[in-house]
């Protein structure tokens, strides 16, 4: 467009200059042509402004087409500064980035310290009896309506694409199944899948955009999620009243949040007069309303008296709630918010195994029948440890003699041992239980499993030994798109695993001929390579099946237009022997590739592949 106004100019000129009727008619062409675009970019900007109608402003102008800017353009993410400082470009790494701030921010930081919390929230006051018990009584249509008409239409609708206006239009026809369907979620005490993501899209803040504390994130919530939490928030607007301060003024009916200018002019009139020095402070939590912790709204809902029922409600609200994160267009994987990470528990640290492959079993070849010891004494579990040797864990005479070795030197070492298990957290937790400060609660949760593989002595080309990190029960992690051909590669060779374990027990079922697994399942692998390298060969595309099948040579490799098995993947002599001695037709018939005489050794390798082939 720029361009074309270049053209113009100049020919605006030339027409002056010279009077040229051919350069005033192209002069008129160029002006129709800029109006048309302008025309069609008007309508874009009018879309992505969310301006209501064109007839409500003036032609196309600066202002107009700005309004786009600050929807559209704006909301784009171009740049990124990590927590090291490194700067970010790509929009995959910028969701990333975001995606592990604002897990963070909404990940749960919840200490229970009942002490703490009885304090604050004594002489706090109650909700009237005589209007508690109607709070907890199941949701109506007249309540769902209610909230449906109060909530303004045109706001951008949640993962569902269903609007406001939507559900008005259509209240008549969904409005019994909806109720339907939020008394059943209450009974379950779990929303539909939709109600319980949100996407959290971002907003420009003043200052530095590079850093993702100054963009807003503000969630789009599914409409029918509104419209209960709005119904649920009338019910509990009729007794605010009764349990927020009267100087809290926003957001409580009969209060205007205009009472605090006219307060704080009375507080420095009064001031002045009396020759009182005063001073105001305005305080700003970051990020506050994302702060606020769940389990401690439950608890203050219970002090202030409120209806068990309705609690039980607006809990189901945030169950297993999950956020997903746009940026540049793009949606991010979900995340989890608001999830309590639990606490250490002394009970479960007092109560782990000393046995069984668990983190404090300690048995190798420098201790030798150790389990057998700990479990013949019944010292079994880190409890009974501690009760004899202490919180350090340094009495080596009440151990050994608890176990009954004579040697201490030996003795110190096993408490060494057990000792480097332990962490410092470990150990001040120890030293609580110990002094009595705290009692074992068996009604702690039980705390997350990681389990760490030990991968000393093991090789091959498709295990990654570099990682360290524990892997849950709960979770798959550790997935790289870089490595994508690897993953499929090792799922497809964990698949014909599978059915080669299962058509071997079918056989030895139905007493047919015994074939070996691993023959077999060698067999299924190279018949689908087979398969996939004759395609690609007569599609002459043989880089794509290298690019499928040959990673790190695992399987097989191309070498002039021709598929070569690898070593690595079929030791063949080791093979050949298995089927040698097995005995049986199959091993008859085996023979003969075995020893044909005269052949090369390349000659039989391919005769054997053939027959696995056939199999």
């Amino acid at each position: 467009m720029s361009d074309l106004e270049i053209e113009m100019v100049e020919l605006q000129n030339a027409v002056e200059s010279t009077g040229d009727r051919g350069h005033f008619e192209v002069l008129k062409s160029k002006k129709n042509m800029l109006e048309d675009l302008l025309g069609i970019r008007a309508q874009g900007a009018l879309v992505r402004s969310r301006f209501q109608s064109a007839n409500l402003m003036d032609a196309p102008s600066s202002f107009f087409f700005g309004l786009e800017k600050r929807s559209g353009q704006s909301k784009f993410v171009h740049t990124l500064r990590s927590a090291d400082g490194h700067e970010i470009t790509e929009t995959a790494e910028i969701r990333r980035e975001a995606v592990s701030f604002y897990s963070g921010l909404y990940r749960s930081e919840y200490r229970e310290n009942e002490q703490l919390f009885t304090s604050l929230c004594d002489g706090l006051p109650k909700i009237a009896a005589e209007e508690n018990p109607n709070l907890g009584e199941p949701l109506t249509m007249r309540e769902l309506c209610t909230a449906l008409q109060s909530m303004k239409g045109g706001k951008a609708p949640g993962i569902d694409g269903l609007t406001v206006d939507f559900y008005k239009a259509f209240w008549e026809e969904l409005g019994e199944d909806f109720l339907s369907v939020v008394n059943e979620s209450f009974k379950e005490k779990t929303l539909p899948y939709s109600c319980r993501r949100a996407v959290i899209t971002l907003l420009p803040k003043k200052g530095d955009l590079q850093d993702i504390k100054n963009w807003r994130p503000v969630s789009l919530l599914c409409t029918d999620y509104k419209i209960l939490s709005k119904a649920l928030a009338n019910r509990l607007r009729e007794v605010l009243e009764q349990v927020i301060h009267q100087d809290q003024t926003y957001c409580v009916p009969s209060r205007s949040i205009v009472d605090n200018v006219s307060l704080i002019r009375d507080v420095l009139d009064v001031s002045s007069s009396l020759g009182l020095d005063v001073g105001f402070i305005s305080m700003d939590q970051e990020k506050a309303f994302d702060r606020v912790e769940h389990l401690y709204l439950w608890k203050i809902m219970e002090w202030f008296g409120l209806n068990p029922g309705l609690i039980a409600m607006i809990k189901v609200l945030y169950q297993d709630i999950e956020s997903v994160l746009k940026i540049n267009g793009g949606l991010s994987a979900p995340f989890i918010v608001k999830v309590l990470e639990p606490a250490a528990s002394l009970y479960w640290l007092l109560e782990e195994p000393l046995v069984g492959g668990a983190r404090m079993d300690i048995q190798d070849s420098s201790t030798p029948s150790l389990t057998h010891t700990l479990c013949t004494t019944g010292l079994t579990t880190l409890r009974r440890l501690v009760d004899a040797a202490g919180p350090g864990l340094m009495d080596v005479h009440a151990v050994a003699a608890l176990m009954g070795l004579k040697s201490v030197r030996h003795m110190e070492y096993i408490l060494k041992r057990w000792s480097e298990r332990l962490s410092v957290e470990d150990f001040e937790l120890l030293r609580i239980y110990w002094e009595g400060e705290e009692n074992p609660d068996a009604e702690d949760p039980f705390p997350d499993l990681e389990l760490y593989i030990d991968f000393d002595g093991c090789s091959g080309l498709l295990l990654d030994t570099t990682n360290e990190n524990g892997v849950d029960l709960y979770t798959v992690g550790g997935y790289r798109r870089s490595d994508a051909v690897k993953w499929q590669l090792l799922n497809f060779l964990l698949g014909e695993a599978k059915m080669a374990l299962y058509l071997t027990r079918r056989n030895k079922i139905k007493n047919e001929v015994m074939q070996d697994v691993v023959s077999v399942f060698i067999a299924l692998v190279k018949a689908r390579v087979r398969i996939d390298f004759r395609f690609y060969k007569g599609m002459k595309n043989l880089s794509t099946f290298v690019e499928h099948w040959c990673y790190n040579e695992v399987i097989c490799s191309v070498m002039e237009e021709e598929l070569m098995f690898s070593v690595a993947f079929i030791r063949f002599t080791s093979l050949a022997e298995r089927w040698r001695s097995a005995g049986g037709a199959l091993a008859e018939r085996w023979r003969p590739l075995w020893r044909g005489s005269g052949e090369t050794a390349e000659q039989r390798w391919e005769e054997g592949n053939d027959y696995l082939g056939a199999i």
